[in-house]
């Protein structure tokens, strides 16, 4: 499962090299008698939407509109580089969130730097830019653990957790060499597997230290639960679609490959002395002739298999739209109100799982930063994030009918800018209350104004007044003229 979802994420990549070995030669197998170049012509046209990685990104890029409370100063100072790879926090908080909707579960390690012994107080260690840092673990890392119930919290024992490090290859070039962490509370051991002369493996310890936590700093996050080792792939359904419509869109491009164009047919035409037929010469200045009686034509294959898989590819495609969450947004077809209902609701379970357990990790992940860092966990500190992320966005008539329920007295500004603000309408980020007080101080500044003015005898015009607009009147400055003269301009003007 978790190698399809990965080959999915690739988009079934095609070595055309090697067909045959190809990852998309295992979901296209060459069919019994069918000819090698034909099947990399068929591996070769086929195609693979992006479809359930785009689905993905977009899921993890509404789970990482969150809000950080009561942070650790010094994690609060590293958000803009939390790896020490340049990843900022919510850069990789969503990265994380891919790789759980993918594979179902990911882990992230709470790392800090081996210590300098030339510092010798924490002034200096701080001066010196030593800090945790965090590195993001994909599921199929984490290859084998122990752990127990304490509390009814889970504690881990022993974690080993597979990494790839690149190791210098002659003059220019490097190698990525497979090694392994293993960690228990307080150590830890990097070691890799050499193969012996007798066929056998054996463990090379590469590195081994002690760390100052009574606990192994690794945080599991899962879809459904976050008991490590434990969580359902959320999104295997709309892999397993995705391969299905590649599949079905294949042979629908051999069908047209093979079937598209007409076949000539000549009835009546004698045969040579060896009994096969003449040749036949089609084309602008070559001339066909036929004895009396005989015909020719073009003969089109019937399309009804071509329509079926038409029929199909859309049908698959529809639940694809629905596996992705789309429908949310709209495109329901034909649902009933209860169908719709029940679909919500399934969705937004799933979607209030992943919430609190990303909330939950998050608080252990800020535990284990501290704990490194030496600084007191407020109680309040975590993330915030509102599972109506995913709710369909409100469209201009529900917008219209809230407004006028506001402007008529029938609900507070509150309750208006809360529900704009879950429709999508409004930033995320926007604090309500403190765009309430802004709005308060704005009326009470146009109130000091109006009355500022009328107690120096003008009266304020309404902004929404047409003549408020118009120009002052100005006093002439022209040079008078007599009657006489003014008549002579009357005339020249009417001449």
């Amino acid at each position: 499962m978790l190698m399809r979802a990965r080959d999915c994420w690739d988009l079934l990549p095609r070595d055309h090299a090697e067909v045959s070995r190809s990852v998309r030669s295992r979901y296209l197998p060459q069919e019994v008698g069918e000819p090698k170049d034909a099947y990399h012509g068929r591996i070769g046209r086929s195609s693979y939407p992006s479809t359930y990685r785009d689905a993905i990104r977009s899921f993890a890029g509404l789970l990482s509109r969150f809000q950080m409370s009561e942070p650790p100063t010094t994690l609060e100072a590293s958000q803009n580089d939390v790896d020490m790879r340049g990843s900022s926090l919510r850069r990789f908080l969503s990265d994380v969130d891919q790789f759980v909707l993918r594979d179902g579960a990911a882990a992230i390690l709470v790392e800090m730097p081996p210590a300098d012994p030339g510092v010798t107080s924490k002034i200096e260690e701080i001066k010196s830019g030593r800090r945790p840092y965090l590195i993001a673990l994909e599921r199929s890392q984490v290859i084998n653990w122990r752990s127990h119930l304490s509390g009814g919290r889970e504690v881990l024992d022993l974690v080993v957790v597979r990494l790839e490090q690149e190791t210098p290859d002659g003059d220019y070039g490097s190698k990525t060499e497979e090694v392994f962490m293993v960690m228990v509370p307080g150590a830890y051991r990097k070691v890799c597997l050499k193969v012996t002369k007798a066929g056998q493996y054996m463990e090379e310890v590469l590195e081994e230290g002690q760390t100052s936590l009574s606990e192994i700093p690794l945080v599991w996050i899962g879809a459904t639960t976050n008991t490590i080792g434990s969580s359902d792939v959320a999104m295997d359904a709309l892999a397993q679609l995705s391969i299905e419509h590649m599949q079905l869109r294949s042979d629908l491009a051999e069908l047209i490959h093979k079937c598209a164009l007409p076949a000539g047919v000549r009835i009546g035409d004698s045969l040579l002395p060896d009994g096969s037929p003449k040749p036949l010469t089609i084309g602008p200045n070559s001339v066909l002739d036929l004895p009396e009686g005989g015909e020719f034509k073009w003969a089109e294959i019937s399309g009804g298999s071509l329509q079926r898989h038409q029929e199909e590819v859309l049908h698959v495609e529809k639940l694809m739209k629905e596996a992705s969450l789309s429908f949310l947004w709209g495109d329901g077809g034909n649902r009933t109100a209860t169908e719709a209902a029940l679909a919500s609701s399934q969705v937004s379970s799933q979607v209030r799982a992943l919430i609190e357990g990303k909330l939950s990790a998050f608080r252990q992940l800020m535990h284990f930063w501290t704990q490194y860092s030496g600084e007191k966990l407020h109680p309040e500190a975590g993330i915030s994030l509102s599972d109506s992320l995913i709710g369909k966005p409100m469209e201009a008539n529900d917008v219209a009918q809230l407004t006028n329920l506001n402007v008529n007295g029938l609900i507070s500004h509150q309750t208006t800018l809360e529900e704009l603000q879950r429709g999508g309408i409004l930033d995320p980020d926007l604090n309500v209350e403190e765009e309430i007080e802004r709005i308060r101080e704005e009326k009470e500044a146009a109130v000091e104004e109006a009355q500022a003015m009328m107690g120096m005898g003008a009266i304020p015009a309404s902004p929404t007044d047409p003549a408020s607009f118009a120009p002052e009147p100005t006093e002439g400055t022209g040079e008078e003229v007599s009657g006489a003269e003014a008549e002579k301009d009357l005339a020249r003007q009417g001449g």
